[in-house]
């Protein structure tokens, strides 16, 4: 197996690991004024479909 192949299967085992065992992940994003900020996004795995949720306690905040 090619070394180029090896990263491959390594990184998707990592993703699937992660997907798996975490419920949250951080989403870096940037307001109107292009101040960076991060937003906790809770999501759930089943093995096929991600289902992702708003963290229960953010505020979300749309700009129009």
């Amino acid at each position: 197996m090619s070394a180029d192949r090896c990263f491959r299967a390594q990184r998707r085992r990592g993703a699937e690991d992660r997907l798996a065992h975490d419920i949250d992940v951080w989403v870096a994003s940037a307001g109107a004024d292009a101040a960076p900020y991060l937003v906790p996004l809770s999501f759930d795995w089943d093995g096929a479909a991600l289902r992702r949720d708003s963290h229960p306690c953010q505020l979300v905040l749309v700009d129009g």
